[in-house]
């Protein structure tokens, strides 16, 4: 009987220290994963700085669309000449090459589509016919002397181009007055 209680002794003990050692692992586990290891040897700093800048650039955008027939390459000398006699007269009123970016050039078809008689038809409607191209040639001109700007607008539709846009006055290099507000 003595045996008896020896091996219930010991498989009660065996029992109890599996317990122990579980519930330590799980505490264990707990903890650890309620601590953020970020949150040891850091520290953040927050702040707000204000500085004025005046303006010394007037950036806009200008864009040449020519629509035409299916001959591309005449669409596309038609398109480059219009915004070349565009960018030359930007040049003659003071902007530099520096200043001057091609922002996007665009050559879409365009379609001709068959009239079917609407949804309840059921005749066979034919694929969609290119009928002409489409040309856009977008330019982004930064002008330095503001006394120039109305002038450049202005000229930039009468030498060709069909759309002016995105005219903002900012700070070309902004690095000084960033450096104002952190101080």
């Amino acid at each position: 009987m003595t045996e008896k209680i020896t091996n219930l002794a010991g498989v009660s003990a065996v029992a109890v220290m599996f317990m122990v050692g579980f519930a330590a692992l799980q505490y264990s586990s707990a903890y650890s994963r309620s601590i953020q290891p970020s949150s040891f040897r850091s520290f953040s700093v927050s702040g707000e700085g204000k500085s004025i800048g005046i303006p010394d650039v007037a950036e806009f955008s200008f864009a040449v669309v020519t629509q035409g027939g299916k001959d591309i390459g005449a669409l596309q000398t038609d398109n480059t000449e219009k915004a070349n006699a565009v960018i030359a007269f930007v040049k003659s009123n003071g902007v530099e090459s520096k200043d001057i970016k091609t922002e996007a050039y665009d050559l879409s078809p365009r379609y001709q589509y068959a009239n079917c008689g609407g949804y309840n038809n059921n005749l066979v409607c034919p694929p969609p016919e290119i009928v002409g191209y489409t040309v856009t040639q977008a330019v982004s001109i930064k002008v330095r002397d503001f006394t120039k700007t109305g002038t450049i607008l202005s000229g930039v539709i009468g030498k060709g181009a069909n759309s002016v846009s995105q005219l903002n006055f900012k700070i070309d290099d902004p690095t000084e007055v960033q450096n104002m507000a952190r101080a």
